[in-house]
């Protein structure tokens, strides 16, 4: 049996709101208890999809219906469940099945949380396997489903304030397009180059030099973290790379007891996605138990912790 390409799994969380329309405290409304659980009464009734119906199978592929399934209460504020995000619009080939055509909708299947906090907040998490999830479709279809969930804003959680002499950076990977010849052969894929730099076992220079010198990079607000990146790998002697080569990095730290992703080129607005060791079944996805404890415990010691219940 061939073995499968291991995902990384990671999870984001956001936080919704009601403004408040008499601009009272911080301008926001509490969500209701009962908002809370009319939301999750819709989401674990919801009936299965009919693909065999073509206007069904239309609100599937431009995301105005998402199917959820697998829905648990682990206590009266927190739900666990899956969630299907539509890919569509370009075709591709399957070892097994052939072409894929353009127009079918391919489905991929995510876990969740919601969690409602007694400030009522409503704190989503929304899982991730390697570049693949969609908090987007998850935000729309809950605010379809709440009462007068058309008023629901939404804000990215980031975790900018990293104590950086607190963290262990683990990996990084810097994306090249057009690689210096300075670059080992062997690492070279076409004209595209994925650069893996690991910390050994001892740490040494390389983990003071991601630290001190690369991880503030990743973290800054700079609009030429780009060209910053390259002038420190070149300085730091890792590898020559000129600025316009680099076409997306992202590093690996450890964090506490759990990992932590920061992306070079990760818009501000974007949440932290946190790093989740789970084990994978036959299908390539994260195991259900394991999962969600896992979310869980990102939650708390990352969001609910700081943040306060």
């Amino acid at each position: 049996m061939p073995k499968k390409r291991k995902e990384n799994v990671s999870v984001s969380f956001h936080y919704m709101v009601r403004p408040n329309k008499d601009k009272k405290a911080d301008g926001y409304d509490e969500i209701s208890v009962a908002d809370f659980d009319g939301l999750c009464d819709v989401i674990e009734k919801q009936p299965k999809p009919d693909t065999t119906d073509p206007k069904t199978l239309e609100r599937l592929r431009f995301g105005t219906l998402i199917p959820f399934a697998n829905f648990k209460r682990m206590d009266a504020r927190c739900v666990f469940g899956t969630f299907e995000a539509p890919y569509s619009g370009h075709s591709f080939k399957n070892s097994e099945k052939g072409k894929i055509e353009a127009n079918s909708v391919n489905q991929r299947q995510f876990h969740y949380c919601l969690y409602l906090s007694g400030s009522g907040r409503l704190y989503v998490g929304s899982q991730y396997l390697g570049p693949y999830g969609s908090y987007l479709d998850l935000k729309l279809a809950i605010k379809r489903f709440m009462k007068n969930g058309s008023s629901l804003i939404d804000f990215a959680i980031r975790d900018d304030s990293l104590a950086l002499s607190k963290v262990v950076p683990k990996e990084i990977q810097i994306d090249v397009s057009n690689a210096s010849d300075e670059i080992h052969r062997d690492q070279v894929l076409g004209r595209k180059t994925a650069i893996v730099l690991k910390r050994d076992k001892k740490g040494g220079d390389f983990e003071a030099a991601a630290r001190d010198r690369i991880l503030p990079i990743f973290n800054s607000k700079s609009k030429d973290r780009a060209k910053e990146l390259a002038k420190t790998l070149n300085d730091l002697g890792m590898f020559s790379v000129e600025e316009g080569e680099i076409t997306d990095g992202k590093m690996v730290i450890e964090k506490g007891r759990g990992q932590q992703t920061i992306y070079l080129f990760e818009p501000l607005n974007f949440a932290t996605k946190y790093n989740l060791d789970v084990p994978l079944n036959s299908d390539g996805h994260p195991k259900t138990k394991a999962v969600r404890k896992a979310i869980y415990k990102a939650l708390e010691q990352n969001i609910i912790f700081n943040a306060g219940k």
